[in-house]
């Protein structure tokens, strides 16, 4: 005779193991990427690369992630989620080799941009779709803010290490030791089932969710400037007026502890208030944070706009992130996931162009990115 109850207990275990195997998967990944990702605007400008190739870099390497979102889409529907970002990892790999070897290598940039455009696709597209599917949404904030919080937690003193290890070792060993982190992160997946989506995409269908849902992709348009100006812009900010690249290691943690400080708190409410208003509270907080960093001009201002950054973010994307992945369930989560990469690759490319125009006047970038939180 079947048994409801017990039903749901079977499948609440299976959510409950599925969700598990992902917070490990992302947490190491965070771990390692966390080691490197804050030093590479830094590691271009030490091989005498300018500011306006680095950013043009930056706008190649987005938009192939919206591009090849749609083919991420359909290797997914041929050979499962799992396996979609296991494929990442020998992308990765050669993304960072690349990187690694133009100290030795004239390799265009292009080139590299796409390669590393394309292994954030393999992994983001498919891990937003496996974390949707195995989140129930009377919990999604707390399980989002997990997300964020775990991640955070296991990488709040990676920017440091990267830092020691670029001091003490250079950046070769810092790129080893994230290729062999990078291949224990996939281990946890080897463990659950894999999952087949049915991704059909029809570009009229993405039209009738952007008609429907406007507030929620301009509100995407606006923190993914946001995001790209705390991890692009803000080091390059802070190594140009300190020229330390343990600095930036110091600013890495500081975010990460901003992050950590709210991030279980807030995933807590936000499943039990409006999330709205909080993200509305989160986005005036920010926008006043961003206009001031751009007046900071001793190193202790910078490490405090550090952690306000941090703790200010989590205030928009958990609950954001909550709203994103809730909508996602009723509208279709692959189709959901990959049309939402297109206001992303939009707000962080008009950013990123708008930095191209400002490269002597780069504080200028946390004046526009701050005032945008408005909308």
């Amino acid at each position: 005779m079947f048994n409801p109850h017990l039903y749901f207990q079977e499948y609440s275990l299976f959510l409950k193991k599925q969700i598990n195997s992902i917070y490990l998967v992302h947490t190491v990944d965070g771990f390692a990427l966390s080691l490197i990702s804050i030093f590479v605007p830094i590691y271009f400008l030490t091989l005498g690369y300018s500011i306006s190739q680095i950013l043009l870099f930056f706008i190649i390497k987005y938009l192939i992630v919206c591009l090849s979102s749609f083919f991420v889409g359909y290797i997914s529907n041929s050979y499962g989620l799992k396996h979609t970002m296991l494929m990442r990892i020998p992308v990765i790999i050669a993304f960072l080799l690349m990187l690694y070897s133009l100290a030795s290598y004239n390799i265009p940039l292009s080139i590299i941009a796409i390669t590393g455009g394309f292994q954030t696709a393999l992994y983001w597209i498919p891990l937003h779709s496996l974390f949707a599917r195995n989140s129930q949404s009377s919990y999604m904030g707390s399980n989002v803010s997990k997300l964020f919080s775990f991640s955070k937690l296991a990488s709040i003193i990676a920017p440091l290490i990267g830092g020691a290890i670029i001091i003490f070792f250079g950046f070769s060993a810092l790129f080893i030791i994230v290729i062999i982190l990078l291949l224990i992160s996939m281990i946890p997946l080897f463990y659950t089932p894999e999952i087949k989506p049915h991704v059909n995409f029809r570009f009229k269908n993405g039209i009738k969710l952007f008609k429907k849902y406007p507030v929620f992709f301009i509100g995407v348009f606006v923190t993914n400037m946001g995001g790209i100006t705390q991890s692009i812009f803000w080091p390059i900010f802070v190594y140009l007026s300190l020229s330390s690249t343990f600095s930036i290691g110091v600013v890495g943690t500081l975010l990460s502890i901003g992050t950590i400080l709210f991030a279980v708190l807030i995933g807590n409410f936000s499943d039990r208030f409006n999330r709205k208003k909080i993200i509305k509270i989160g986005a005036l907080f920010m926008m006043l944070t961003l206009i001031l960093m751009m007046l900071a001009s001793k190193e202790i201002h910078i490490y405090i706009f550090s952690i306000l950054v941090g703790f200010f973010t989590v205030l928009i994307m958990i609950p954001f992130t909550s709203l994103t992945y809730t909508t996602a369930k009723k509208e279709g989560i692959d189709e959901f996931i990959i049309f939402r990469e297109i206001p992303v690759a939009i707000g962080r490319t008009f950013i990123l162009a708008l930095g191209l125009l400002l490269t002597t006047k780069i504080e200028f970038i946390f004046l526009v990115s701050g005032l945008s939180y408005i909308l």
